[in-house]
Order: C-alpha cells, then structure tokens, then sequence
C-alpha cells in the first residue's frame, strides 16, 4: 500500500455544518469572556437604589448556564470531532495519521504550558 502525505482537505469534502458550528461556539466564548477582558469587577461598585439585590447572581447563573456551559462544551465536541475526521480520512487514504494527530497535540499542549 503506498503511503501518502496528509494534504489539507478540499473544498468540496469539507464538513460545512462543522465549520459553521465551529465559528458559531468561537463566538461564544468571545461573548463569554467579554467581561474578563474589561476587567469589570462588579464587587467594587457602590449600589445604588435603582439596583435589584440579587439581579447580579441571577444573572451570572444564566450567564455561565446558556453561554460558558454550552459553547464551551461545543467546542469540545467539535475538537474530538476534527481529530476523529482526520483519523478516519488517514485510514481512508492508507495514511497513518495518528502521528501528525499526536504531533499536533504536543504542540497545542507545550502553547498552552508556555501561555499559563
């Protein structure tokens, strides 16, 4: 069997509802954490009368349930998914690509100890 390089994926065999859930949970997790990029701390504001004690835990709760819980968790789903479509496209085309899978994870885990 003749070994080929992995190559990048055509046009026309990419998974389209894939990449567009991809940029969809990307953009969640910008709105997610777009209030640590302002460095807002709710914790140092003096209340006024025309806040509702409460509205800010409340708030959070459904913050974190319908933003961080779920484009988070569709990220992840997403990141199995890729790896699992480059498995199954290497054994496709007679191509051992739990190397370059494994390669690609040792990078991503060294920028992310070097990044903490």
């Amino acid at each position: 069997m003749l070994m080929e390089k992995l190559k990048p994926v055509k046009n026309n065999e990419r998974e389209f509802f894939m990449d567009a859930l991809r940029g969809f949970a990307i953009l969640g997790i910008f709105i997610a954490n777009l209030a640590g990029f302002s460095r807002f701390e709710s914790d140092d504001i003096i209340v006024g009368p025309w806040i509702i004690n409460g509205a800010d835990d409340i708030m959070r709760f459904l913050h974190y349930l319908f933003i961080e819980g779920k484009f988070y968790s569709i990220f992840s789903l997403l990141f199995g998914w890729g790896i699992a479509l480059q498995i199954k496209r290497g054994v496709a085309n007679g191509i051992n690509s739990v190397k370059t899978v494994k390669r690609r994870l040792l990078i991503m885990l060294l920028l992310g100890a070097f990044t903490y």
